[in-house]
């Protein structure tokens, strides 16, 4: 395939872009969205057919137990921290809200389980609400947060450009008829 400099110099742009969005986009978003944990990848079943596994979901935190809807199929989808791990993050939809002297406490459950989860959730544990979702895209996020995927992502792109810098050489090299 022959390509002008032009598209070469449209290719390499939207690479640095593309690098810089990957890059600095958790950061602004984190200011816009309110919450420490604005992009997150599904790793699980649990919330087929809502979200798959790899989709990529858009969280917004700020928020109080009042603003949560609660529905069993039409429930916001919370994001909160597990209790047994507060480094792992589940994403379940509320289906119940309690209201006590201390605020309000969700019963949450994932769409693809077939009962809800055995633990409340107090309105201070939670991180955000799911507001959006870019199917099969966690793939990509989670590849680049390790170095090997990160390694071969680069490597990729940077072959994909040498291609084209070698086939733009060929061009110019060879005799206009």
């Amino acid at each position: 395939m022959k390509r002008n400099g032009r598209e070469l110099t449209a290719v390499l742009l939207l690479l640095m872009v593309t690098s810089v969005l990957i890059f600095s986009t958790p950061r602004i978003l984190k200011v816009f969205l309110k919450t420490d944990y604005p992009l997150e990848v599904v790793i699980s079943g649990s919330m087929i057919p809502t979200l798959q596994v790899g989709d990529l979901i858009i969280v917004e935190g700020g928020l109080n137990g009042e603003a949560i809807r609660v529905d069993k199929t039409k429930g916001d989808i919370i994001i909160y921290h597990t209790h047994g791990n507060p480094e792992e993050l589940i994403a379940h939809r509320a289906i119940e809200k309690l209201k006590f002297s201390e605020g309000f406490y969700f019963r949450t459950k994932g769409d693809n389980n077939p009962v809800p989860d055995r633990w409340l959730i107090f309105e201070d544990e939670i991180v955000g609400k799911v507001v959006g979702k870019i199917p099969l895209i966690g793939f990509l996020f989670m590849s680049l947060q390790t170095p090997i995927g990160f390694t071969i992502t680069i490597t990729i792109l940077i072959l994909f450009m040498l291609s084209d810098v070698i086939n733009l050489s060929k061009e110019k090299g060879k005799p206009k008829s």
